[in-house]
């Protein structure tokens, strides 16, 4: 309804939560803890709830129509320039504390209770975020990375990284389709942080000090970010990091850029100008003067009002600025503000499903040839997946030690399992396998034409029924030689004669633009960028893709694709896709 929410350092005893309605009228104000709000608020979906945290380490639920306190907690000392973040589904609320606990604290949305929390070395200043899959990442005061996944009983590590280097900014980012979380430092520079591990996928050095202001990613992944030393607003390659331009503001930044739908940038600065700059980084309108110093990320509703904040201590403190601009509303796409949406979830959750494929080496043998169950069982459970197509796999074979691979795998990882043999090996038998998170309903297993001298390969295909949708997973492995076309030619008759959409995963002993990779794609849905190839083998120095995933319905569509980067489980890397129904 054009209602704008506000949150000032207020101290004392004055009123610091302001709702403030589309004609500039107060409708109330609230008073928190400690009368300090040093980070955005969250608006629940539908509304009617305002979340946040104060200084004093309150988190508050408000009414979001009339101001009353649902809750009010004081759950720690302190916050420091920390906001909220709220689950996709609004049950759960996450929040990092600066002192006192040092912890990142998961509460109840009902009630303000606290669900788990989790210790770590200094406390956190930037508010956390939530990935496409669920994970919560965030990071220390001093560059400690660290991904969370909430579970039933508490809370998983998926990774951390300890690597000291400078404070962290405050507002992290995603590009969530190229698996990337955007951070910058105080001292330092701004960096491209992959997501799968935690590691440096790039560095940009002409940024430099970035704090209290981040970076707004575009549909097409281009990063906007800002810096507190030089006053420019930059546009960077997501791919590499290179600076593509930079437009001079009127000083120094302290906030988050947005994005509309036209793909033009909104930012304020220190001198209380307010800039629009077009995403070629010309000036689209004069800069407006406002009148005081911008701190806060504007907010652009619907209808293209832009809605910002300035300080002005002289003339009655913070002001609140409507601002018509064109008309123009907020990105829905990529992550175009600070905290994602007008509503600062910070959640970037899909619901979707997560497949993998992976070759785990000579029957499950690992890169040590120990045949330990429990390294390649880690690479699975570290991401979750639903379904898993296996290759390479033993049943009972002298060299795994009689082992039922695929049992042993299904039983580590809690899923349903099914192998399919496609030759007999040292008395026992080799060939592929299915985990699955959801019972098999059905399942078939074909041969594939192979020449004379080569050996057996199969297809392996279980039905299942995820959400109340059916539908059929795959797994198989190509031969090395020109049979491939053949072996996808047959695959794909076979499963476009199935009753249900298809997932296909395997290796296939092929890159692309190969004959046997370019006919699948005739007819399958691929989940990789041919502009951002994700190599899978070797795991010792990957240099080339050969494992994939595909589908057949063109109603599903790919969130993010990833390899799971691990050089002890197998020669290949796992292959993950997020694939939304």
């Amino acid at each position: 309804d054009g209602t704008a929410f506000v949150g000032i350092d207020g101290g004392g005893t004055v009123d610091n939560i302001f709702a403030i309605d589309k004609d500039g009228n107060k409708k109330w104000s609230y008073k928190s803890g400690a009368g300090k709000i040093y980070g955005s608020m969250s608006l629940s979906e539908n509304n009617d709830t305002l979340f946040g945290a104060d200084g004093g380490g309150y988190v508050f639920a408000l009414n979001a129509n009339d101001g009353s306190v649902i809750w009010n907690n004081q759950v720690s000392t302190r916050t420091y320039y920390t906001g909220t973040t709220l689950a996709a589904d609004g049950k759960t609320l996450y929040c990092g504390f600066y002192t006192g606990n040092n912890d990142i604290k998961a509460l109840n949305t009902s009630d303000g209770s606290v669900k788990w929390e989790y210790d770590i070395i200094n406390g956190v200043t930037g508010t956390p975020v939530i990935g496409a899959d669920g994970t919560i990442y965030f990071a220390d005061l001093y560059r400690r990375l660290y991904a969370l996944k909430d579970t039933v009983t508490g809370v998983d590590v998926m990774w951390k990284v300890e690597d000291e280097m400078s404070k962290t900014s405050n507002p992290f980012s995603l590009d969530v389709t190229r698996d990337i979380m955007y951070i910058g430092t105080q001292y330092n520079h701004f960096y491209a942080i992959n997501l799968t591990d935690g590691s440096v996928k790039w560095e940009n050095t002409d940024v430099d000090g970035v704090y209290l202001n981040g970076a707004a990613v575009a549909p097409d992944g281009t990063v906007y970010i800002t810096s507190e030393t030089d006053s420019m607003l930059r546009a960077v390659d997501p791919d590499n990091g290179e600076t593509l331009w930079a437009y001079k503001l009127k000083d120094k930044v302290k906030a988050v850029p947005a994005i509309d739908n036209e793909g033009n940038i909104y930012i304020g600065d220190l001198s209380g100008y307010f800039h629009i700059v077009t995403k070629d980084g010309e000036e689209l309108w004069k800069p407006v003067k406002l009148s005081g110093e911008i701190w806060s990320s504007c907010a652009i509703s619907d209808d293209g009002t832009i809605y910002v904040v300035a300080y002005d201590p002289d003339n009655g403190g913070d002001r609140l600025y409507a601002i018509k601009a064109g008309g123009k509303a907020m990105e829905k796409e990529g992550w175009p503000t600070r905290g994602l949406n007008n509503k600062r979830q910070n959640s970037a959750y899909v619901d979707a499903i997560k497949v993998m494929s992976f070759n785990i080496y000579h029957g499950g043998a690992t890169m040590d040839d120990d045949y330990d169950m429990d390294t390649i069982a880690s690479v699975i459970k570290r991401e979750e997946p639903v379904l898993v197509a296996l290759q390479e796999v033993d049943n009972g074979t002298d060299r795994a030690n009689g082992m039922d691979v695929a049992k042993e795998l299904g039983d580590r990882c809690g899923m349903y399992y099914l192998f399919g043999r496609a030759i007999d090996y040292q008395n026992g038998e080799y060939g592929v396998a299915i985990l699955s998170k959801y019972p098999i309903i059905d399942n078939k297993l074909i041969s594939l034409p192979t020449d004379d001298d080569e050996e057996d390969r199969v297809a392996l295909m279980v039905k299942v029924s995820i959400n109340d949708k059916y539908l059929w997973f795959i797994s198989t492995h190509f031969s090395y030689t020109d049979s491939q076309v053949q072996q996808a030619e047959t695959i794909t008759n076979e499963a476009f004669s199935l009753d249900a959409p298809v997932i296909l995963g395997g290796d296939l002993n092929a890159e692309a633009g190969s004959d046997a990779i370019n006919y699948m794609e005739q007819y399958w849905n691929k989940t990789y960028d041919d502009e951002n190839i994700r190599n899978t083998f070797s795991s010792s120095s990957p240099t080339k893709k050969i494992d994939y995933i595909m589908f057949t319905s063109d109603d599903w569509s790919v969130v993010f694709d990833r390899v799971v980067i691990d050089k002890e489980a197998s020669d290949h890397y796992a292959y993950v896709s997020y694939i939304k129904f």
